[in-house]
């Protein structure tokens, strides 16, 4: 059962699979066909929670005819059995209704009274209370918290015709069923507060667990965040969640990126859409640069040896002849650094990324000596396709490869005088094409899984590229 309500949060505040004007780097939306899971985790889930409430005992008094006042006392009472023989949730805009039907209570206690007046007649012994309601409907809205977390708030709580009936045991019989329809009214109305003080209960444990949930993820030096934004927006056929949804680093500055509108979801034949802006594309880039990540020097020692990349000055003979000039056949190391990113878009066709950096060349003179022949400044386009696998386990596991890869170069700064840079660029982008992007793609293809919940599949997700966002469609299974 501990595991019911971890499913329910995880949905809840969903890793999850990620305020104000500050846009959403991602954006979860939970479908009618979500909802309609939820309500089938959530039965079990109650029954066991609503059970072990604690019940306040009853004290009251009524007056019968022939007798006088009678004080008596129903304590000590606890559930013997809870069923709920069905659910369904809904959602609008006052939020999530939850309605359970035809819920089933039993219950042990104990019974005493005792009449006011002589001759103060009392008795005591046990009891079974057992009840009937046709409909529970709770209704709740999910705000966000100042930290960002979600928060289940308690809007409207109704009980529909609730029956009880109460056997007393021991004692004179003829003498406690003079009052037993008295006990039972006053159990009738003591009820319905009793039902939503519990559910307001539950509601109250559950986000004291929401509230200590990890909002981020340390993954290396990097950190991911995926609070909420805002407050939740609720429809009739969906729930839509704005997330932080960042990549930073240590060295990380603020920065600000475009608020962008974001396509609809309009699709109800997977339980959640993740939507992946171009903001989290931007901030994991960002990130990537300030880690040092995209910053590689490449030496000839640690190339392999059947490498058709060689680095010589001879091997720039035709693409740099003042570099063999100056420096015949001599080893050379490249200093390739990204330093900003330009622009980074989505689209139908992949993600798109113009990135700034520098290539520098460095001769590795006979004595060990660094030469520092030339640096260029460099634009560097790129397309890459996302896409999802599922592993044995069913978690899906995402997969990134580098379409296309173009490098425009720029300003020159040489020492060893002024030189074309056309017959460079042509061999810089040709080694890219032969060399870096199918060692990217490698391990790209290994993929990168997706953060798992225990006990929680992921069933059949899909990838879809759209205007300013990548969609991920996905239905879930508990087990």
């Amino acid at each position: 059962m501990i595991m019911k309500w971890k499913a329910f949060i995880a949905i809840i505040t969903a890793v999850l699979f990620f305020a104000n004007a500050e846009p959403p780097g991602a954006r979860l939306t939970l479908t009618s066909k979500a909802l309609k899971y939820v309500s089938s985790l959530i039965v079990p889930l109650l029954e066991k929670e609503l059970s072990v409430l604690h019940i306040q005992d009853m004290f009251d008094e009524s007056k019968i005819k022939l007798i006088g006042k009678v004080q008596y006392t129903v304590s000590n009472i606890r559930f013997e059995s809870f069923s709920i023989t069905s659910s369904t949730v809904s959602s609008s805009a006052a939020g999530i209704t939850l309605q359970l039907s035809n819920i089933a209570m039993k219950c042990k206690c104990d019974w005493k009274y005792k009449q006011k007046k002589w001759p103060r007649i009392s008795d005591h012994g046990r009891a079974e209370i057992k009840t009937r309601i046709d409909a529970i409907r709770l209704t709740v809205l999910i705000t966000r918290s100042a930290d960002g977390h979600p928060v289940i708030n308690v809007n409207g709580c109704n009980v529909d015709s609730p029956h009880v009936s109460i056997d007393l045991h021991g004692g004179a019989s003829w003498f406690y069923s003079l009052f037993k329809g008295k006990i039972e009214d006053a159990l009738k109305k003591r009820l319905a507060p009793m039902l939503c003080d519990n559910a307001h209960s539950v509601v109250k444990k559950w986000n004291s667990k929401i509230a200590i949930y990890p909002l981020r993820r340390d993954i290396k030096e990097f950190t991911v965040t995926y609070g909420l934004l805002n407050d939740p927006s609720f429809t009739s056929d969906q729930i839509q969640f704005d997330l932080q949804g960042a990549v930073i680093s240590s060295l990380n500055s603020d920065a600000e990126f475009p608020l962008v509108e974001l396509p609809a979801t309009t699709s109800t034949d997977k339980m959640f859409h993740l939507l992946l802006t171009s903001k989290l594309f931007a901030t994991a880039v960002t990130a990537a640069i300030q880690s040092g990540i995209l910053h590689r020097r490449i030496s000839p020692d640690q190339l392999p040896s059947d490498s058709v990349l060689k680095l010589s000055t001879l091997y720039f003979k035709s693409t740099v002849p003042k570099l063999f000039q100056q420096f015949p056949d001599l080893g050379v190391a490249l200093d390739v650094r990204i330093d900003e990113y330009k622009d980074v878009y989505l689209d139908p066709a992949g993600v798109h990324m113009l990135l700034l950096g520098e290539l520098l060349l460095q001769v590795i003179q006979q004595d060990d000596t660094i030469f520092d022949a030339f640096s260029v400044k460099t634009e560097v386009y790129c397309t890459l396709d996302v896409d999802t696998l599922l592993s044995t386990k069913d978690q899906p596991t995402i997969v990134v490869e580098i379409k296309e890869l173009q490098a425009t170069l720029g300003t020159l700064t040489s020492s060893i005088g002024d030189f074309n840079t056309a017959a460079l660029e042509q061999w810089l982008n040709g080694m890219s094409q032969l060399f870096l992007m199918p060692i990217i793609n490698e391990y790209g293809r290994k993929g990168f899984p997706v953060p798992s919940v225990d006990n929680l599949n992921f069933i059949s997700p899909s990838v879809t590229f759209e205007k300013d966002c990548l969609r991920i469609s996905m239905d879930i299974e508990y087990s």
